[in-house]
């Protein structure tokens, strides 16, 4: 980045300017430009970054990048792993990767790149082109009523972004709301499954009650239109997981209950339906026989450790001490066998 734009970006942590840059890897460099993401974590030592390409992007990405920095975790795995295991459960993610990043030659450090759910992640998937949504703001939770307020909302469609196409028509959101909020109990199982894909809702469900997502089930997810007309979920802001709030502080295993839905109506509706809630304890014990198998789990934390650890251990801004990091596979596989002892704890079942 020019010198001058470059101290000027530093120095302005709150701007929702954009500069042009030069992005360099080892196999291409292209034109792109550069801007701060997050909200409180741009004050960081070590803030995260967006990156938007011209038409000549980089070949494995699509027009948009997201540079997370990842400075409240002390492993800066959780992100991927969740990413890595949702994958493993069935669930549609944004690719993601660790990066060693340079600004202007002097080194920032490691990052997690995750590409963005856009258009392009669309044809990736090969799904054809669809609306796609963003639930901000702890207001994205399928319901009529505000929760913070206890008053009904203003707007039907409040706690969503509407992120592609790029209009302000948010009718085919409000049908699904309807759908999810106004069926009687009985019509409530046949409408629910002609709307949405359920058994994506429910492996996403899972992939979040296991990691303990507790920012991500009325905010922080993406939901898209397939080609069957369904409605899919992604997960998103993936930090505060795996045994970590948000904050970074250590949370217990047991601080996220399974099987309620909490404040995500759609969820609540599901689980109090019999025909949805058999479904969902299929599907959890499904991923309790594979996916979330601790010796699967322990190779999935130890693979990905030894990938970044030499790299981790000279970046100048992490938050913690290299004892720290080394100290977290041992702290995510702890995690592992008490949250997995708790659910199946929670949901009356014992696979081991």
């Amino acid at each position: 980045m020019d010198p001058a734009d470059l101290r000027w970006f530093h120095s302005h942590a709150g701007t929702q300017r954009c500069f042009p840059a030069l992005l360099e890897t080892e196999s291409a460099s292209c034109p792109v430009w550069v801007g701060y993401r997050g909200r409180y974590s741009r004050n960081f030592r070590k803030p995260s970054y967006d990156i938007w390409f011209g038409d000549d992007h980089l070949p494995d990405w699509g027009p948009e990048l997201h540079l997370n920095a990842a400075y409240r975790d002390p492993s800066l795995m959780r992100s991927r792993l969740s990413f890595d295991l949702f994958h493993k459960l069935g669930v549609a993610v944004p690719r993601c990767r660790h990066i060693w990043l340079c600004i202007n030659d002097m080194n920032e450090g490691v990052y997690t790149a995750v590409e963005a759910v856009d258009q392009a992640w669309l044809k990736r998937q090969g799904l054809p082109d669809g609306p796609i949504y963003f639930a901000v703001g702890s207001k994205g939770n399928f319901g009529l009523i505000d929760q913070d307020t206890g008053r009904p909302k203003r707007y039907i469609n409040a706690g969503y972004e509407k992120r592609h196409p790029a209009d302000d028509d948010f009718g085919d959101l409000e049908e699904l709301i309807e759908a999810v909020t106004l069926p009687t109990v009985d019509e409530f199982p046949d409408q629910i499954r002609r709307t949405i894909d359920v058994d994506n809702c429910l492996r996403w469900l899972i992939g979040m009650e296991f990691v303990s997502h507790t920012d991500g089930i009325v905010q922080n997810y993406a939901l898209y239109r397939a080609a069957t007309g369904q409605w899919r979920f992604s997960p998103w802001d993936l930090d505060g997981t795996w045994g970590r709030y948000p904050s970074g502080m250590a949370s217990s295993a047991d601080h996220m209950p399974v099987g309620t839905g909490e404040d995500n109506y759609l969820l609540v509706r599901l689980l109090r339906s019999a025909r949805w809630r058999a479904r969902y304890l299929e599907l959890w014990r499904r991923a309790l026989a594979n996916v979330l198998r601790p010796a699967h789990l322990d190779d999935m934390i130890e693979t990905l450790y030894d990938e970044i650890r030499a790299d981790v251990v000279q970046d100048r801004w992490k938050r913690h001490s290299n004892t720290t990091f080394r100290r977290e596979p041992s702290r995510l596989r702890t995690y592992v066998r008490d949250r997995l002892a708790f659910i199946q704890d929670q949901l009356g079942v014992k696979m081991w």
